[in-house]
């Protein structure tokens, strides 16, 4: 098998199909062996073929075509392309194909790669050390750097603030042996370089600054001694923002910025420069000569940017893209190199083979749901992880179940709502084992004592602020609710980077960015000495993890079931299989000698959660009433303690309390359950009838409870379906539940 691996038992199924040569942890399990030549005409999967997601993907396209049109014009001699996205949604492996594939006219180019970095000037110190080891003889570097410093070779004026740092670099370089140095020795020499400038941010600056000029000249060097002359420059500056500190980041910003104003000052001055090296003219190299840098943060962090430096968007060349949520669909990348491995491999006794043909049916249902790759930002390699962990950590028994309801959709539209509930139980289940309940969400039993979450709170009140909020808002919001500042800020914390392992955040800093919680805290400290500058607080941005947690996750009875306290340790035990499980179809006697059935219960633990939650979300809306003195009528409308849920095709929809979002959705999924169950038994009329009445009665029981004020905040909207619900299951009742076509739900 041509491939770069060996064998494919050595590895895990994860790590092969997260294989990249681009990021650390698949170099870290395969060496240097996977190529981008083969990675490229095997393993990559080209944009999304989806034809929902095609208009904005080719729009896209075209803005890149554009953009790169500039690369031959002799005129603009520098351009910059920004690609913001999601941590994980592609912008490295893009850059890198793009460039692959026009290799043959662009020649090489350099990548600094910021990833797992902590500093500045990491990333450039490793990429020029690697340069400047690959000319065999230093006596022609230490030259061609003289004569720069010395200006025998060009107007380097805006860059004179680097030479004296060039002479000092040049000196210590002379002191090394001028025979072959190694990549290690060039590394050291940077590092002692440095070593005058990490006492202060303004000498790191100079510090950084220096190493752009040098990578510059080196590139220019090459100019000289290949027959590459007339290809563009090219510089990628990938993921600056995976910096962890935030004073690091922005000693990157500025610097980058007016590197790029000095690079075309530098070729209007040397357009006209007659001097020569190498026999080479200078003027002509630098008629010949674009230099294009890429540069890739996520989305938030240019919005960032722009407000800490207004003018950042004026540099000339500059062209800022979004890469499109879409624009590579998981399901298509990963089942292509799936389906690559299983081709070329003839080892049909293979226990990863095995566990690739059970990911591969498995990726199909996970991406059926937008929310699975919405719940992790989009991000490709923790939701391989997370099938991959699925795989690993259930029972066959429960994959087989959901395989077996996904092959029905075509038969049975209901149970696509199943194999969707029965795929979240799964991811919810391993979220709960991981903690990410109560360290991330901070989410405590269900029972009747008064409390909410206060997660979700904070996340209502930015979800209905447009996905964006100040915390100076959320202090004055909560703080008359009796929520301390700093119960606030661990909550965002724990959002924006608890369990991060485990999940995403669901929130993300912007503005001001603290780098620990300690600093966060410094802002309670702020709100409680009187300072309401909004500019002394960070901006809280909720993620597309946000959204779906919110919109989706909540409000499903799946979440409900697994926040049950009845243990979790064990997958097989019956009580914590999903709803759509066959074992929700066993009967047993219950302690009344009554016999029913397993889902009989499951929804009856659920129901009395979810009127317990309910009670506890209309004590804290009557504490919301009486703080703001705010009439009762007016309570969703116009507060931002309820918000728009917004569907798949932008259409806001109306304004709901918790507790009628939360009834409305759970009576939907188990219509579908008693449809699908109805399906099922369509020739066991008496087994059907038992299915109608208890379900029946269940949903009839939900209805009611909506219709309770003193447990539910209520619309004129929920109100109307209310009535019409229950006209519906008033029909199959009155029938004797004999009636198995009329559906408990609204056209």
């Amino acid at each position: 098998m041509s491939s770069f691996y060996g064998c494919i038992n050595d590895y895990k199924s994860e790590n092969l199909l997260k294989a990249t040569p681009y990021t650390h942890e698949p170099i870290n399990n395969f060496g240097y062996s996977i190529t981008k030549e083969f990675f490229f005409e095997h393993l990559y999967m080209a944009r999304s073929s989806n034809n929902e997601d095609d208009v904005e993907n080719k729009l896209f396209d075209n803005k890149i075509d554009y953009a790169l049109r500039d690369i031959y014009n002799k005129y603009a001699k520098v351009s910059m392309v920004h690609i913001s996205g999601y941590a994980g949604c592609g912008k490295t492996t893009y850059i890198h194909h793009l460039l692959w594939e026009r290799r043959f006219v662009l020649g090489t180019y350099d990548v600094i790669d910021y990833e797992g970095c902590k500093r500045a000037v990491e990333p450039f110190i490793l990429r020029l050390a690697h340069l400047l080891c690959k000319y065999n003889h230093p006596s022609d570097i230490i030259n061609y750097l003289n004569q720069v410093k010395e200006g025998r070779v060009y107007n380097t004026n805006r860059f004179r603030e680097s030479l004296p740092e060039l002479g000092r670099f040049l000196e210590m370089l002379r002191n090394l042996s001028q025979s072959q140095i190694t990549e290690n020795e060039y590394r050291i020499l940077l590092d002692k370089l440095e070593e005058p400038h990490i006492n202060s941010e303004s000498e790191e600056k100079t510090f950084l600054a220096f190493l752009l000029f040098l990578e510059f000249m080196l590139l220019l060097f090459d100019k000289f001694i290949s027959p590459k002359m007339d290809y563009p420059m090219i510089l990628v500056i990938d993921n600056s923002d995976s910096l962890h500190n935030l004073s690091e980041e922005l000693i990157l910003l500025p610097v980058l910025k007016e590197f790029v104003n000095d690079c075309n000052y530098f070729f209007g001055a040397n357009l006209i420069n007659d001097a020569l090296y190498n026999n080479i003219s200078i003027k002509h190299v630098c008629q010949k000569t674009k230099l294009l840098l890429f540069f890739t943060t996520r989305v938030v962090t240019i919005q960032h940017y722009e407000i800490i430096e207004p003018d950042w968007e004026k540099i000339h060349g500059w062209i800022s893209l979004a890469l499109p949520e879409h624009y590579y669909y998981h399901k298509e990348i990963i089942l292509k190199r799936i389906d690559y491995y299983l081709s070329h491999e003839r080892n049909t006794v293979s226990p990863i083979v095995d566990e690739l043909k059970q990911i591969r049916s498995l990726t199909s249902i996970a991406y059926h749901n937008n929310n699975f790759m919405r719940l992790f930002n989009g991000n490709i390699r923790i939701c391989i992880e997370r099938i991959c962990s699925i795989i690993k950590n259930y029972p066959k028994e429960a994959i087989d179940e959901i395989n077996s309801l996904y092959l029905e959709k075509d038969n049975n539209p209901d149970v696509i709502e199943g194999f969707n509930g029965y795929f979240l139980s799964l991811v919810l289940y391993d979220f709960k084992k991981e903690g990410v309940y109560e360290a991330k969400l901070g989410l405590s039993k269900c029972q009747k004592d008064g409390a909410v979450s206060l997660s979700r709170i904070v996340m209502t009140i930015i979800r209905e602020k447009s996905d964006r909020c100040s915390l100076l808002d959320l202090f004055q919001l909560l703080t008359p609710l009796n929520y301390d500042t700093e119960e606030i800020c661990k909550c965002v914390w724990s959002l924006c980077e608890e369990k991060r392992e485990y999940w995403r955040r669901l929130l993300i800093f912007d503005l001001i960015i603290p780098n620990k919680y300690e600093k966060l805290l410094e802002q309670a400290g702020k709100f409680k000495s009187g300072d309401i500058d909004i500019e002394h607080y960070s901006e809280l941005v909720m993620c597309t993890a946000g959204k779906a947690y919110m919109e989706f996750v909540i409000p499903h009875f799946e979440f409900m079931l697994s926040r049950h306290e009845l243990g979790i340790d064990t997958y097989g035990i019956a009580k914590y299989q999903p709803l759509f499980s066959d074992k929700s179809e066993k009967e047993f006697t219950n302690k009344k000698g009554h016999k029913v059935y397993s889902f009989e219960q499951k929804i009856d633990w659920v129901y009395n959660d979810v009127k317990d939650c309910c009670y506890n979300s209309r004590i804290f809306s009557e504490r919301v009433l009486d703080v703001y003195k705010i009439d009762r009528s007016k309570f969703i409308k116009s507060t931002v303690f309820n918000y728009h849920s917004v569907g798949w095709d932008g259409n806001v929809g109306p304004k709901q309390s918790y507790e009628s979002r939360l009834i409305f959705r759970h009576i939907s999924y188990i219509e579908k359950y008693r449809s699908y169950l109805l399906w099922k038994y369509s020739n066991e009329n008496e087994k059907k009838k038992e299915i109608n009445k208890s379900l029946v009665t269940r949903i009839i029981r939900y209805l009611k409870l909506y219709q309770d004020s003193h447990r539910c905040f209520q619309t004129e909207t929920q109100n109307t379906a209310a009535q019409e619900l229950l006209k519906l299951a008033g029909t199959i009742s009155q029938a004797g539940y004999t009636d198995f076509k009329t559906r408990i739900e609204l056209l």
